[in-house]
């Protein structure tokens, strides 16, 4: 995993994790819905001024 932080570089949008409402009603992950605690994380980044 590469992570690069600059002045320069800015997150334009991200990936959206499960909403935390949900999360507190099946009581977190894993749960029976989702049979996993591994989630992706996503961005996609820009360059200020482009």
């Amino acid at each position: 995993m590469l992570i690069r932080h600059t002045k320069e570089l800015v997150p334009v949008r991200v990936l959206e994790t499960l909403p935390t409402d949900v999360l507190r009603r099946t009581g977190g992950l894993p749960s029976e819905k989702w049979g996993s605690d591994h989630l992706a994380i996503a961005c996609e980044l820009g360059f200020v001024g482009e």
